[in-house]
């Protein structure tokens, strides 16, 4: 208990509506024992706008702490700098070469070529299937009216892409006429024209469904 004590002691911030006033103040108020001095809690929205302000207060520190202004302020916030720069670059650079994210993602586009009209809609239709497979349930879809609105749409169009786009590819498959056939083209590809007609508008439906609600693919 006295150990919290003394830690809140020395942790204790100072509130003033400027660095003026903090200067200002007897010694035995802004400091502890004397040498250890007190940060100012945080700056006011009247002096916030003053960019001053800052730079006043720690040259104020620096020059009548200046041991403590080195560990406490410059030192802390190199050290700190160093901290973000380093996870930044851990995360972004090294950590990716052993274990790489959206895996399942990249190995929508192959390899070798592929046009960027097939790659689009496989690859959209790769992020919905794996937003509802593996991101949904740490989401509460009963909480709100949109929520429940959206989660229903997303169900829809994920039986689509699962089930129904399947089955509208082997009725295609089938469409196509036998090698020696004979009639006028639209007896013999007008049902495949009207398949693939059918496929193309339900797809657009579908992607343009995930770009207007792109938004809420967030968990």
């Amino acid at each position: 208990m006295n150990i919290e004590k003394s830690v809140k002691r020395y942790t204790k911030s100072i509130h003033t509506k400027t660095v003026d006033d903090y200067i200002k103040l007897p010694k035995n108020e802004r400091t502890v024992n004397g040498w250890w001095y007190r940060n100012i809690a945080s700056f006011t929205m009247d002096s916030a706008f003053d960019r001053t302000e800052p730079d006043k207060y720690y040259n104020f520190l620096k020059k009548e702490f200046p041991v403590q202004y080195f560990f406490r302020e410059y030192l802390y916030r190199k050290l700190s700098w160093y901290k973000f720069y380093w996870n930044n670059t851990y995360y972004d650079n090294i950590r990716p070469i052993f274990a790489p994210q959206n895996t399942r993602l990249r190995k929508i586009i192959p390899r070798t070529w592929s046009d960027i009209t097939e790659l689009i809609p496989n690859f959209l239709f790769e992020c919905l299937k794996k937003f509802k497979e593996e991101e949904c349930d740490n989401i509460n879809w009963e909480s709100d009216e949109p929520h429940k609105k959206f989660y229903n749409e997303l169900q829809f169009w994920y039986s689509y892409i699962t089930i129904e786009r399947d089955i509208m590819d082997v009725k295609i498959s089938n469409s196509y006429p036998p090698r020696n056939a004979k009639g006028t083209y639209e007896e013999l590809y007008g049902e495949l024209n009207r398949l693939e007609e059918e496929l193309k508008t339900k797809d657009t439906e579908c992607l343009t469904w995930i770009i207007n609600n792109r938004e809420a693919f967030w968990s």
